[in-house]
């Protein structure tokens, strides 16, 4: 963000959008996320979301993206590190998504303009997404199966692909990471059914492991599933009523194939 301009005319036609952290961890007080309310009503009765067009969905839908992901041998997953932060918004709108802020009690309250897609506001899925599928088109001559992944293997932030060998997959994995960065959309947390096809990532870019797992094994979380990378096993948590009206979490799985038949 930066400190909006001291410009009387202009301040008359802001929009600022309440905003306040959500700890991800209690015992972690660095780690943190900051909501921005897009919803929230002005004094004209209506939101700023209400003025916003939403636009489009331009990927495809979460079945899609799941099917397409199980067709591989060689599966893997990625997330774009702060999606919406990595598209800037155009300089005329910002004027739509300030907030007020000071660093101290102390200080006085001061105006910023938030320069980047911000999450909570309507427009933003539609704006970052297009963003990702419009590198796709860009890199299409230049990187054609690898910008194909681009514009239909993700599902908002999330990557979902494979590749028929692991060579194909390590290749695909380095293609899209110099595809993404390009454009400031950097790959993390890495997971695949196959181990080696990640050596040669460093460990801060591979997915954490959930260690609340039923075995004990390798899960990572993918679009809402649990992934188990081990036995290439999508796997739901569900919680079950008992008899003395009590509930006790239990774990059960739904076996997926290695891949799908062609």
């Amino acid at each position: 963000m930066t400190k909006a301009p001291e410009d009387p005319s202009s301040r008359l036609t802001r929009n600022f959008l309440p905003h306040h952290y959500v700890l991800k961890d209690m015992e972690n007080l660095d780690k943190f996320r900051v909501l921005f309310d897009g919803s929230a009503k002005t004094v004209s009765g209506h939101s700023s979301n209400e003025a916003q067009l939403v636009g489009p969905t331009v990927q495809p839908s979460l079945s899609t993206t799941l099917t397409k992901f199980r067709v591989h041998p060689i599966a893997f997953t990625a997330n774009i590190s702060k999606m919406y932060r990595q598209v800037l918004v155009a300089a005329e709108d910002r004027d739509k998504q300030c907030i007020l802020w000071r660093e101290s009690p102390d200080l006085p309250i001061e105006e910023y303009h938030l320069n980047t897609v911000t999450y909570g506001t309507a427009a933003a899925p539609y704006l970052a997404t297009r963003a990702l599928v419009q590198l796709g088109e860009d890199e299409k001559e230049k990187f054609p199966l690898r910008a194909a992944v681009v514009r239909t293997n993700f599902y908002v932030d999330d990557c979902m692909a494979g590749a028929n060998d692991r060579a194909a997959a390590i290749k695909t994995i380095d293609e899209l990471r110099g595809i993404t960065a390009s454009a400031g959309f950097p790959l993390r947390k890495f997971a695949s059914n196959d181990p080696h096809a990640l050596v040669h990532l460093p460990e801060d870019l591979r997915e954490a492991r959930d260690t609340l797992s039923m075995d004990d094994e390798e899960v990572v979380r993918t679009l809402g599933l649990h992934w188990n990378t081990v036995s290439d096993e999508f796997q739901f948590k569900v919680t079950r009523k008992t008899q003395a009206s009590q509930s006790q979490n239990e774990s059960c799985f739904l076996k997926s194939r290695k891949y799908l038949t062609r």
